[in-house]
């Protein structure tokens, strides 16, 4: 598990993984004061999604019309979450941002995902903590600011802006609006094929 945590770090430099990057930069940046609940939802549904994909439990990559409704989706709960302005609808953003863009997502795969790919379509079960680990791994600097906000909210009153809200915002109806147009999965094959492991 440690190892997957640890190739998880490892990918945050590669291409591939910015995809997943960008839209958490988004969310963090949307959450304010809000961040551990915000980003912890962001991870817990990325690695939820991930590991769903791996065990060939969850759809198919959204084409069509589907990409369409999807980033339509997103683009209306970003607005509702900005002009709500509560955690739920934060958390809400968190979830489906996650969801989406790891649904997208190809990732770089190095020795330990591989086998982690390779055994969890046979046992997901047991490999639900080590896709965990992984995108962890993946999302530690979101989730040491999670921490950091959680356990110091006075450091992290700083990010307490509307402008970095809206800023949070942009991101996540780009982000969106990418999906709604299936460019999305063409920047996610394009940072696949420029990243090697």
């Amino acid at each position: 598990m440690y190892a997957l945590f640890a190739e998880g770090l490892e990918s945050l430099r590669l291409p591939c993984s910015y995809v997943v990057l960008a839209p958490a930069i988004g969310v963090a940046l949307f959450a304010r004061h809000r961040a551990a609940a915000t980003i912890g939802a962001f991870v817990l549904a990325a690695a939820l999604v991930a590991w769903l994909r791996f065990a060939g439990w969850w759809f198919e990559t959204p084409t069509g019309f589907t990409q369409v409704m999807v980033g339509v989706a997103m683009i209306g709960i970003a607005v509702l979450a900005f002009r709500a302005d509560h955690w739920a609808t934060d958390v809400g953003l968190g979830v489906v941002a996650g969801g989406v863009a790891v649904w997208s997502w190809i990732p770089c795969v190095g020795p330990e995902l591989g086998d982690l790919i390779g055994e969890v379509g046979s046992a997901p079960w047991p490999n639900l903590a080590g896709t965990a680990a992984f995108m962890v791994g993946l999302l530690t600097p979101f989730v040491a600011l999670a921490a950091i906000e959680a356990t110091f909210p006075k450091i992290t009153a700083v990010l307490d802006h509307t402008w970095i809200r809206t800023a949070g915002a942009a991101v996540v109806v780009v982000m969106a609006v990418l999906v709604s147009t299936t460019l999305f999965d063409d920047l996610a094959s394009e940072l696949a094929q420029r990243s090697t492991f």
